[in-house]
């Protein structure tokens, strides 16, 4: 006997909806699939945002912004001046250095006035003394004259005396009057010593009158020379504060940007007040806040995945930090409040590396929002051990 075997084709129709059924059923089971890892196995987080460490600048004391040259937003390096500020009390300090410097100069010009007054007059007394010295040497020239003719008499005196032709009063008479002119031509002679000694000594500085020593020009140079003194002290004095100036004025503490100016340009501020803000761009680091049901599903070290909408860039990152009560806390009350469960008040601090292209870099700048996918970790320790074990048979 012969065996027919008959083969059912399937109509087109129905196959055609098989294929529906089927892709319909693929896509529902893989959004299925795809929700339930990324709500179990993964955590998408909306609230992040970039953020740089900040630095704030406050004034030493009272005084007034005096001069900017960056412009908010405007890059800057580390150690290049930024704001020049003028400090009152120091600013009354120079303007007295000032003054002093002034007012040393001027004694010092009436000093060397004085000086070359004394010059001046101790230049006639010169000529005077010079005259006075001719004049005794004049007079030492006749008083050698008067001794030779005393000398004289008192032989001729003498030896009329032996011949009887004068008497002893004659012959005292003319020794009186040899003595008197000896001591008289010693006398000048020794003026004219001294005289020539003063001169030699103090010229242009003493003058001896015969009675005393005239002339102030030793005490003048004394007093230059302090006044020089004096004002090369309130030289470095008035040198001192306008270093101590340049000390005041605002730095960049590192290579960043000048990120905020709460006082503008000649504004007065006080001691404490905020003057700059500057904004480290060698380290970003993005900020998300977490609910307390999501913040107990990271961990520290985790692996995360940042992504930043604006730019359309996708980067790794690392959780350096957790903070639970971050939102907790009020900075005004100085003071903990509690929060609903549904408030984002935990923060999680994640670093971007510092492997990012300079070009990346620049682009991912402070305030910037991003989305962080974290790795969920399991809250029951059942799944977690399960999950533990999954993981070490796939690796």
């Amino acid at each position: 006997s012969t065996t027919v075997v008959v083969e059912k084709k399937l109509p087109l129709r129905q196959i055609a909806w098989v294929g529906i059924y089927s892709t319909i059923g693929f896509l529902v089971f893989g959004y299925m699939a795809l929700v339930l890892y990324s709500n179990i196995f993964r955590m998408e987080v909306q609230t992040a945002v970039v953020a740089a460490p900040m630095v704030e600048v406050r004034a030493q004391g009272d005084g007034q912004i005096s001069f900017v040259r960056a412009a908010v937003g405007e890059q800057v390096g580390a150690g290049d001046t930024i704001i020049y500020f003028a400090d009152y009390d120091l600013e009354r300090q120079i303007d007295l250095a000032r003054l002093e410097i002034s007012r040393r100069e001027a004694e010092l010009n009436q000093l060397l006035l004085k000086r070359a007054a004394e010059l001046e007059k101790m230049n006639d007394y010169a000529a005077v003394g010079l005259k006075n010295i001719e004049q005794v040497s004049i007079d030492i020239e006749r008083l050698q004259a008067d001794q030779q003719a005393a000398k004289a008499r008192y032989a001729r005196t003498r030896q009329l005396l032996k011949e009887g032709w004068a008497t002893r009063n004659q012959l005292e008479e003319a020794a009186q009057w040899l003595n008197s002119s000896r001591a008289k031509l010693k006398s000048r002679r020794l003026e004219l010593q001294e005289q020539i000694k003063l001169a030699d000594s103090g010229v242009g500085k003493r003058f001896f009158n015969g009675r005393e020593l005239l002339g102030e020009v030793g005490e003048v140079d004394a007093d230059v020379k302090l006044a020089r003194y004096q004002i090369a002290l309130a030289h470095q004095k008035h040198e001192a504060l306008l270093k101590h100036r340049e000390r005041l004025a605002i730095r960049a503490p590192f290579n960043g940007r000048l990120a905020k100016m709460p006082k503008p340009q000649s504004a007065a501020v006080k001691q404490g007040d905020v003057i700059a803000v500057f904004e480290n761009d060698s380290e970003r680091k993005v900020h998300a806040y977490l609910t307390q049901d999501e913040v107990i599903k990271v961990g520290m070290g985790d692996k995360a995945r940042v992504f930043f909408p604006s730019l359309n860039v996708s980067i790794n990152a690392d959780i350096i930090g957790i903070d639970r009560t971050k939102g907790f806390h009020e900075e005004v009350a100085r003071r903990y409040s509690w929060r609903s469960p549904d408030d984002r008040s935990a923060e999680v601090t994640l670093s971007l590396g510092d492997q990012l292209p300079q070009e990346t870099r620049d682009a991912i700048t402070a305030g910037l929002p991003a989305v962080v996918l974290f790795d969920a970790r399991s809250t029951s320790p059942i799944l977690a051990a399960i999950w533990r074990r999954v993981s070490a048979l796939l690796k």
